[in-house]
C-alpha cells in the first residue's frame, strides 16, 4: 500500500516513480531470471503520515508491504477485475484495521478520507488498484490498474507495538437532551434552564469561539473545513454523571461512552461556517 499527500498526486501517476518505490521489496531469494507480480494500492490522502517531521517537505509518502491476500482483502473485484468503480454513495475512503492499543486492549478501525484531487488531476479522489510485474532483473512496469473508492487495509500483528493515538478534539458544548429530530437531523435540545432550543443555536456561538481559542494557544488549525462531531450518549450511561464542559479534552471521557454504546457521528451541514 502507498499513501500520499494530495500535493503529491502527480507522482503516485508517474509509472517510473511508484516502480522504483516497489524496487526494495523485490524478493531476491528467487533468482535475478524470475519474474516478480506485485499487487498495490495507491490512495491520496490530505497529509500522509511521517516517521519524522520535515518541514522542507511538501507532502509525504508512506509503504506498507506484506502478504496482498492479508494486506488488501477484495482488492480485485472478484466478479470482473476490469470493469472500473462504479458510482458509489460510500465515502472515498481507506480503513486501516487491526490497530493495536496496547496489552488488553481491542484493536481499533480507522476510517481515513480520500483527498480532493479534483483541481489537480481531474479526479474527484486518487486510489488505485494496480497490478506490477518486473520480468528477470529488468524494472517492474505497470500491467494493469483500476480506479477505487473504498478499501480495507488490515494491519500485520505485530506483538508488543502499541499506537500512539492523538486525537485532536475538543468538546464545544455540554451533553444536551435531544428534544425533537427527524431521522439522522437534530431538531431541538435542551437547554441549561430546562427549555427548548433550536440544535444550532449553540454551535452558532461556540465554534467560532472555539476557533479563536485555537488561534490564541497558538494551535491554528489545519486548512480546510473544520470537522464537527456528536457524540450520542445513551440515557444509561448519563446516570452515571457523564461530565463533559466546554474546552475539555478528556479522551478517556469519549472512549468510556464509546465502550458503553454511544456513538461519534459526523455533522454534515454548519451553514453559519461557510
Amino acid at each position: 500500500m502507498v499513501l500520499a499527500s494530495k500535493n503529491l498526486v502527480r507522482w503516485l501517476e508517474d509509472e517510473s516513480f511508484v516502480s522504483g518505490l516497489l524496487e526494495p521489496y523485490r524478493d531476491a531469494q528467487l533468482g535475478p531470471d524470475a519474474s516478480q507480480t506485485f499487487h498495490t494500492l495507491e490512495a491520496v490522502i490530505d497529509r500522509a503520515p511521517a516517521l519524522r517531521r520535515r518541514e522542507q517537505l511538501h507532502g509525504e509518502i508512506t509503504v506498507l508491504h506484506g502478504k496482498s491476500n492479508r494486506l488488501l482483502p477484495g482488492l480485485w473485484p472478484p466478479a470482473d477485475a476490469e470493469a472500473p468503480a462504479s458510482e458509489s454513495s460510500e465515502l472515498p475512503s481507506v480503513t486501516l484495521s487491526g490497530i493495536p492499543m496496547g496489552p488488553h486492549l481491542p484493536t481499533l478501525d480507522a476510517t481515513v478520507p480520500l483527498a480532493t484531487t479534483l483541481f489537480t488531476n481531474g479526479r474527484p479522489h486518487t486510489m488505485f488498484a494496480s497490478r506490477w510485474q518486473a520480468d528477470g532483473a529488468s524494472p517492474f512496469r505497470l500491467a494493469h490498474r483500476v480506479p477505487k473508492t473504498t478499501q480495507r487495509v488490515v494491519l500485520p500483528d505485530l506483538p508488543g507495538l502499541a499506537s500512539q493515538m492523538h486525537v485532536n478534539i475538543v468538546s464545544v458544548t455540554r451533553p444536551r437532551k435531544i428534544v425533537a429530530g427527524l431521522g439522522n437531523i437534530v431538531r431541538q435540545v435542551e437547554g441549561d434552564g430546562g427549555e427548548v432550543v433550536p440544535a444550532s443555536k449553540e454551535l452558532e456561538v461556540v465554534i467560532p469561539e472555539v476557533l479563536r481559542a485555537l488561534e490564541a494557544s497558538g494551535e491554528g488549525r489545519q486548512p480546510g473545513p473544520i470537522g464537527v462531531w456528536a457524540l450520542v450518549i445513551p440515557e444509561s450511561l448519563m446516570k452515571e454523571q457523564i461530565m463533559l464542559e466546554p474546552f475539555d479534552r478528556d479522551w478517556k471521557v469519549i472512549h468510556q461512552v464509546l465502550a458503553g454504546g454511544g456513538r461519534l457521528c459526523k455533522i454534515r451541514k454548519l451553514p453559519f461556517l461557510y
